[in-house]
């Protein structure tokens, strides 16, 4: 084993532990295995092997450990008084946090000043849902929705240099290819992966039984992916393969599609018609081009070879051609979107009765709550001073990456390829107004933990131009407080 690719064969180690350990072996036993990967993750020094493990298992191809009772088949609980159990990834955040706390060396982090903000903003919210009403099961749910916002200060800690966000892209980008063939086996099966492995069967995603399938898996996975791989792609530094970034690139665009998700789908061609105008012009044809070759060889091989996937896509788009009558006043789109007619209704008319504080977290927030509509869904959290303070935050994080990304690759020939994670972030707004709240403090562990790698890389990546341009004086860069 050569000390390059140590961290290759300790993730695969760790996902094959995690896996027979899940799927194989007593539940008891299970917890104790999970207890050791703890262990040899707070002492070891490849501490980005282990926050990659940690983003794989919590949104997995396949949607592999996925399990929720007490005693599925599934990531543990451990059990702390009877009706309370701390989860795996609870320990493994905490623990992070503490190692965090222990680091001898400082940690530059250039949104500092904005997450301040976000969670001193988070407390005050916390606080004023106490005289609204809050059960003790919602105090417990409140906790888990808000501690995993703290690995936005961990994984910056532990991406402080470029090499390191190109060893763990590396290592996250075959998921991609696994959550392709994760979807073209549910189409075969009708099942995920996940449910076969746990000897369950609803067979509701296979192509036979219905004209479309709506399987889908690790897309906060596949979306770090695009937007990384293309960055890698568009850079003028030759760190990775252009090819296979292609390739990752668009093997993910291609399971995106395949999801049949609309406002995923929409986000996505935004992203990749904003970076086309973004360095096209900028002398990247040449790369474009490569990436159209890409395109005709997937196309070969994966689909026309394959009637599973020619006939999603086929479904994919007529599902998108729904959106047709949203301009002819249909607001159902043809029957297929409830946001719009049912699911905002019921939000929005619980908003109106607290709209400029919301209902925080409060048992009523609980109740009307519903993560497919995340804009009402964040009015009824926050209400409308809050709405204004969040959104105005993470519009704040965009113009940072402009200022800071202009000012420290000035003259260079590919300045704007900063641009690249600005369009990233309109890709997860479009994708929080359209499809699923992506935005705000009531996300999924999956979401944060992609804002956390998101947010680490474009502060290594910065950080590391601002060390660069201070030793060209011709270059002059911007504070980074």
């Amino acid at each position: 084993m050569t000390n390059k690719n140590r961290d290759i064969y300790l993730l695969i180690a760790l996902l094959l532990i995690s896996f027979f350990s899940v799927y194989y072996l007593p539940s008891l036993i299970n917890r104790i295995v999970f207890l050791l990967l703890l262990i040899s993750a707070i002492r070891s020094r490849y501490d980005y092997v282990y926050l990659v493990w940690f983003f794989i298992i919590n949104d997995a191809p396949g949607r592999l450990f996925s399990g929720g009772t007490f005693d599925a088949v599934r990531i543990p609980l451990y059990p702390i008084l009877p009706g309370v159990s701390i989860s795996f990834q609870e320990l493994f955040i905490l623990f992070y946090l503490l190692k965090l706390l222990s680091l001898k060396r400082p940690v530059r982090f250039i949104f500092k000043k904005e997450f301040t903000w976000f969670y001193l903003f988070g407390v005050f919210v916390v606080l004023y849902s106490i005289p609204l009403g809050v059960d003790f099961d919602n105090v417990i749910r409140t906790f888990r929705l808000l501690f995993p916002w703290a690995l936005v200060l961990i994984l910056p800690a532990y991406f402080y240099h470029r090499k390191i966000v190109v060893r763990s892209s590396l290592l996250l980008f075959p998921m991609v290819f696994l959550a392709l063939a994760s979807q073209v086996y549910s189409y075969i099966t009708g099942d995920y992966l996940d449910h076969t492995l746990r000897g369950i069967s609803f067979g509701y995603l296979g192509l036979d039984q219905v004209s479309l399938s709506r399987s889908y898996s690790a897309m906060y996975i596949l979306l770090f992916c695009i937007i990384q791989a293309l960055y890698f792609f568009f850079s003028k530094k030759k760190e990775i393969n252009r090819n296979y970034l292609g390739l990752v690139a668009l093997t993910g665009s291609l399971s995106v599609y395949l999801s049949a998700t609309r406002g995923w789908i929409i986000a996505l061609s935004v992203m990749l018609i904003g970076i086309f105008f973004v360095t096209g012009a900028s002398g990247a044809i040449k790369n474009w081009l490569r990436l159209g070759v890409i395109v005709a060889v997937l196309l070969a091989l994966g689909i026309f070879q394959n009637p599973q996937i020619e006939k999603q896509m086929d479904a994919t788009y007529q599902r998108l051609e729904s959106l047709a009558d949203l301009t002819r006043g249909d607001l159902t789109a043809g029957g297929t979107l409830r946001r719009l007619t049912e699911r905002s209704p019921r939000v929005m008319k619980k908003f109106w009765e607290s709209p400029v504080i919301g209902f925080g977290f409060s048992d009523e927030y609980y109740k009307y709550q519903d993560g497919h509509v995340g804009n009402q869904n964040l009015l009824l959290n926050v209400g409308i001073l809050g709405y204004l303070l969040l959104v105005g935050i993470f519009i704040q994080l965009g113009i940072k990456i402009k200022r800071l990304g202009k000012k420290s690759t000035a003259k260079k020939p590919n300045n704007k390829i900063h641009f690249i994670y600005i369009l990233g972030l309109i890709t997860v707004f479009i994708i929080h107004t359209s499809s699923t709240q992506f935005w705000g403090y009531a996300l999924s562990l999956e979401q944060t933990l992609f804002f956390g790698f998101f947010l680490a890389v474009i502060n290594s990546i910065l950080l590391d131009n601002r060390r660069m341009a201070k030793r060209s004086p011709a270059v002059k860069t911007a504070g980074l407080g």
